[in-house]
């Protein structure tokens, strides 16, 4: 039981959005060679296999 307490407050503590990765992927942008079609499509294919699709 204290085990799954633990595992709860852990979960609830942890931030839906992690920062270093979005601070990474800011930081690929600004790149103007970074954003090119492999990238494009990988980032799509992604997007549409989290809906499901």
């Amino acid at each position: 039981m204290a085990e799954a307490y633990y595992l709860e407050k852990v979960a609830n503590e942890t931030p839906d959005v992690r920062a270093d990765r979005v601070a990474a992927v800011k930081e690929k942008l600004k790149d103007p060679n970074y954003l090119n079609d492999v990238v494009i499509k990988s980032a799509a294919d992604k997007f549409l296999s989290a809906l499901g699709i």
